[in-house]
């Protein structure tokens, strides 16, 4: 953070300490640590990571203990921040605590917070001395030649080379969606929650989605050859049928051939039939490696079947991931929401379709995967209900469940729901999608197609613009609160 940011944002806090800020406790996530105070949703945000620091509500991540060294709480809990400083040369803001200790003494602690890149620190000191209490990181000498930090000794800030900009940024701030603010501290916050944790998010959902696409692969493959060894258990009759006529011509069988052809007795016309021997073995071998082939094959079918429905729901489940995480937009969920999704799809027979609703009479319903889409239309769908889809792009399937069973939707909710259909398809990056609905009676699914193939009829085409459910249910909320 430019020290500039930093001079303009101390010069607005300090109208805040008019009214007491007394701390309640002292918490961590990641690099971030946070001091909470009583009676106050709001708290002080430290963020190490962009060296920044704010106030803020926000309470989407997952704070938990601070792991600061004991003398921190020991100190801080119960004080009252006073005010707040800057020095004059580098990054280095200042917050100036009271307390009165059990004794009735007034002790004035100040926590230093280092934020120049490299030497990122919290370091406790004693106001009136600048002694060091205690820090996050302990320096030596041996560390750093040019000072130490450790409790005892008198604290040194670092020695750097920065050379700080004499300016105070004026309002308007303009946040990352383009939107201005006057509040600083706003901009400061919105710089962490919705610029650098939105990129976090981003690069965390491609290297997930990666890790993901690579298991689909992966289970593609194994699908793959499980069929293929089911095409080849399938021959079950095969081998005992060779095995018997090999059997019946034992007389004929002998070491070193590498075919023989028989009449097959098992057929109506009895026609003549290859089998294949191995010219290693002798005729009661191959015999018995047919009938071996035949027992494996009977014995190994079950469980193969068995391996092809788990391996088709494991790959179910990957995709079902990839659909909830390309869904995720906030950092905050992905710590918070992907485990619970992961337990909850773990222990539910039924699918969880993604839903939006509208009201009493309206609600969507949206298919992840392949199986979803065709379990949605062709199972959960009622004969009243709509039916929404992509056109020439492969997508998620969208059920406009009709609870009033009105001959047709609104306009606009025909316009929301073929939006969502485009921004749930491969074409979701795209502009003027084409997207068909109909009702649900129009909609068929061929006898022995793939998952998630239907055939319809009676359609319109709506050309629109992708949009996400999220904005979607803003959308929804605001008309129901307008």
């Amino acid at each position: 953070m430019d020290y500039a940011y930093l001079a303009s944002w101390v010069a607005a806090q300090q109208h805040c300490f008019e009214k007491q800020w007394i701390v309640q406790r002292l918490s961590r996530f990641e690099n971030q640590y946070r001091i909470e105070f009583r009676k106050r949703k709001t708290y002080l945000q430290i963020d190490l990571a962009n060296s920044s620091c704010f106030f803020s509500a926000n309470k989407d991540l997952p704070f938990k203990e601070s792991g600061l060294p004991g003398a921190f709480p020991d100190r801080l809990t119960a004080a009252t921040l006073r005010s707040i400083s800057l020095a004059e040369n580098d990054r280095i803001i200042t917050l100036h605590f009271t307390r009165v200790n059990m004794y009735s003494v007034t002790e004035e602690t100040g926590l230093v917070i280092e934020l120049a890149p490299r030497f990122e620190n919290l370091i406790l000191t004693v106001a009136e001395s600048g002694v060091v209490i205690d820090c996050l990181k302990r320096i030596s000498l041996a560390d750093n030649k040019q000072r130490q930090v450790l409790p005892g000794a008198p604290y040194q800030p670092p020695e750097t080379t920065y050379v700080p900009q004499r300016r105070i940024f004026t309002p308007p701030y303009t946040l990352s969606d383009g939107t201005e603010t006057d509040d600083i501290n706003r901009w400061m916050e919105a710089n962490y929650y919705e610029d650098y944790l939105s990129r976090r998010a981003e690069k965390l959902i491609s290297h997930k989605t990666g890790q993901l696409n690579k298991k689909v692969k992966k289970a593609n493959r194994k699908l793959l050859r499980q069929r293929e060894e089911l095409a080849d258990a399938d021959k079950e009759k095969m081998y005992r049928q060779k095995g018997e006529l090999l059997k019946a011509n034992f007389h004929l069988l002998k070491r070193g051939m590498k075919k023989i052809f028989v009449t097959d007795y098992f057929t109506p016309d009895a026609k003549g039939i290859k089998i294949d021997l191995d010219p290693k073995l002798g005729a009661q071998q191959n015999i018995e490696q047919y009938f071996k082939k035949y027992r494996k094959s009977k014995s190994g079918k079950k469980k193969i079947i068995e391996q092809i429905k788990h391996t088709e729901a494991e790959i179910e489940k990957y995709k079902q991931q990839i659909f909830d995480l390309e869904d995720t937009e906030q950092f905050s969920e992905l710590l918070t929401s992907q485990n619970k999704k992961e337990k909850k799809q773990s222990k539910e027979k039924k699918p969880s379709y993604k839903k939006l609703r509208i009201d009493d009479r309206w609600e969507l319903f949206i298919g992840r995967t392949s199986t979803e889409n065709d379990q949605l239309t062709t199972r959960f769908a009622k004969p009243d209900d709509w039916w929404f889809h992509c056109r020439m792009f492969h997508g998620s399937h969208i059920i406009l469940r009709n609870y009033g069973k009105a001959t047709r939707p609104p306009e606009n909710l025909i316009l929301l729901a073929t939006r969502l259909a485009a921004y749930y398809s491969k074409a979701k990056n795209s502009k003027n999608v084409p997207v068909d609905f109909t009702s649900i009676r129009y909609v068929r699914k061929p006898r022995g197609s793939a998952p998630g193939y239907v055939i319809y009829k009676n359609q319109k085409t709506y050309f629109v613009d992708p949009l996400s459910i999220r904005e979607a249910a803003k959308m929804v909320n605001q008309h129901e609160t307008g």
